[in-house]
């Protein structure tokens, strides 16, 4: 069975394994440590039942009643301080055989201990899975298999010969495979919980960046490219850096789609919106803003550095061949260069000064670049 279960468990990536760990550390790890240090007050209040059932035995046996309640403590502390993670399976399932075994020592010295006690047996397959619920699975299965089987092996060595063993390999064996079911399905339940929850925020996430991207161009969509723009505008006027923009729009866009169609001026779209993304850098924020008309901030750049790159940017334009029936289809672009200025520092009005440079180069012929040193009227 912990074969099966371990092969299945090793197809999950390992990645959703550390989360799944994380998670029930989180959620399970401060009940495991309260159920143990109740195990332990309950072994301290079981030595009275001990002097009721058997006054000389008791006496022989609070010496193992001590030993589990060291055994539990020190568990306890373990969980609490999730002290060597590498060796949790092994310290959890050396735990859970000594105080079991300390258990049928008791049992063994009190008269009619094993047919009194029986329900011993059973408190240790309830306080399993109490306790093990916030360790990994491979380690909860083997403190099974562990309990399921010490006491079979001290039976034989003649240890616990007064054991109903046909009866306790019934139970036990049983009993354990109910338990580890319900471990499994916890984990999967958590797993599934862990995954949809992952899958809720990759879907908030995509739903965040469809809200902020223009589906045509895969740019900055107006909204976004006003929220960047502002904030980086902010930093630039805060630690006084330069900060300059650039407005492009397409020329004779409207003839585009009159005479060759509005698939085409998507096609004429998409090559400009390329075009920005390979000339400007990661740093710089661009976006469509309108029709056929984008803008560009540069953050750390001067107004002659911004014009070099405006200039680039629509020699490239000018490049760009899009394949028709019979030739291929070139346009142009023009550009208005501008520089942040202290007395209009915000975007709206850095925007509106490179939209009025803009408008001079379609006024003195298109397919140029205009610096505005001056605001708008």
């Amino acid at each position: 069975m912990l074969s099966r279960i371990t092969k299945a468990w090793d197809r999950i990536p390992r990645e959703e394994l550390e989360d799944l760990q994380a998670e029930k550390v989180r959620i399970y790890r401060p009940f495991s440590v309260i159920v143990v240090t109740l195990g332990v007050f309950l072994t301290g209040l079981l030595i009275a039942w001990d002097f009721a059932i058997d006054p000389i035995g008791a006496w022989n046996a609070i010496i193992y009643r001590i030993a589990v309640m060291v055994t539990l403590a020190l568990l306890a502390a373990y969980l609490h301080f999730d002290l060597w993670p590498r060796f949790r399976t092994h310290i959890f399932v050396l735990a859970m055989v000594i105080s079991q075994s300390f258990l049928f020592l008791i049992l063994a010295e009190l008269e009619n201990g094993f047919l009194i006690g029986s329900g011993a047996v059973l408190f240790w397959f309830i306080f399993l899975p109490l306790v093990s619920m916030g360790l990994t699975l491979r380690s909860s299965i083997l403190g099974i298999i562990a309990l399921s089987t010490a006491p079979i092996f001290w039976y034989f060595l003649g240890f616990t010969p007064d054991i109903l063993i046909d009866v306790f390999i019934m139970y036990t064996w049983s009993s354990g495979s109910i338990i580890a079911i319900i471990l499994i399905v916890n984990d999967r339940l958590i797993l599934q919980s862990i995954r949809d929850r992952r899958d809720l925020t990759i879907a908030k996430e995509k739903a965040e960046i469809l809200a902020r991207t223009d589906s045509l161009s895969g740019m900055n969509n107006r909204r976004a490219f006003f929220d960047l723009g502002k904030t980086t505008l902010q930093t630039a006027i805060r630690y006084e850096r330069s900060f300059s923009l650039i407005t492009l729009d397409i020329d004779h866009f409207k003839q585009i789609n009159d005479s060759y169609g509005h698939a085409i001026g998507d096609i004429a779209i998409k090559e400009v919106a390329n075009t920005i993304a390979k000339v400007i850098r990661t740093t710089d924020i661009s976006g469509r803003i309108g029709g056929e008309e984008f803008a560009i901030i540069l953050p750390e750049t001067s107004l002659n550095s911004a014009h070099d790159l405006a200039e680039r940017l629509r020699l490239s334009i000018e490049e760009i061949e899009i394949p028709l029936d019979n030739a291929n289809l070139t346009f142009t672009a023009s550009l208005g260069v501008v520089e942040l200025m202290t007395e209009f520092p915000t975007l709206n009005e850095t925007l509106n000064r490179a939209d009025t440079a803009l408008y001079k180069a379609k006024e003195q012929g298109r397919n140029r670049v205009v610096i505005e040193t001056k605001p708008r009227p």
